[in-house]
């Protein structure tokens, strides 16, 4: 008889365990957000030609790039490099008999901290090449340093969270069984600009906008 009590005890002691860890847990989840204002502008620039010569069509494509390279790469606050260049041919009317239509293009990508430079930039450059992309973010330098601060108010707020369930629920006191932490940034899109006109060329005037930057933190406890 000994021997029978001691296996039931076996058998059925990690179900006791599972049932009593499975007892009062409830998930829970909070957000904390600030909105900081964008630091960082990121231009795409675009040279297109196109034309019945190929060779033509790319030393224009390459000339014109050229240019805004030596420019850009003159400003020591700016980052560029060559994102893709893409040549191909096209037929008229999409009839071989009737010629062939070279294209060429060239994108140019360009951050940078310092926006007023970026935007004298674009002004400059625009004679050989078109901004087809422009964007603000904040830098993951100042990201991160926001990102330590809002992890403290999520915590605390995940706790006053899990303090005013275990209270509601009768509990004395409760367990985290686990914790989810996400970081996120999304850049607003309601960044303002307008030309200016200046003696050499026109120039955009440009309020970079905010981004909401945040943490989500998600998980579960065990009122007790």
């Amino acid at each position: 008889m000994r021997n029978i009590i001691i296996v039931s005890c076996l058998l059925f002691s990690p179900l006791l365990r599972a049932e009593s860890l499975n007892y009062n847990v409830i998930s829970l989840s909070t957000t904390v957000q600030e909105s900081v204002q964008n630091d960082t502008m990121q231009v795409t620039f675009s040279i297109e030609e196109q034309g019945h010569d190929r060779v033509t069509v790319s030393n224009a494509v390459t000339e014109r790039s050229n240019r805004v390279l030596q420019y850009l790469r003159g400003k020591k606050s700016l980052n560029s490099q060559l994102s893709a260049r893409h040549a191909y041919p096209s037929y008229i009317d999409n009839n071989p008999k009737n010629g062939t239509i070279w294209h060429d293009s060239i994108h140019i990508n360009v951050d940078s901290k310092n926006i007023d430079e970026l935007s004298q930039a674009i002004a400059q450059v625009q004679k050989d090449a078109a901004v087809s992309q422009l964007t603000f973010t904040v830098s993951n330098k100042r990201q991160n340093e926001i990102n330590e601060r809002l992890l403290t108010r999520a915590i605390e707020q995940f706790r006053n969270k899990a303090k005013t369930i275990t209270k509601a629920m009768g509990g004395s006191n409760y367990k985290i069984i686990n914790m989810d932490i996400n970081e996120n940034g999304r850049v607003m899109t309601h960044a303002a600009t307008r030309m200016l006109k200046s003696a050499e060329s026109a120039m955009m005037d440009i309020e970079s906008g905010n981004s909401e930057v945040g943490i989500n933190i998600s998980g579960s406890i065990q009122v007790q």
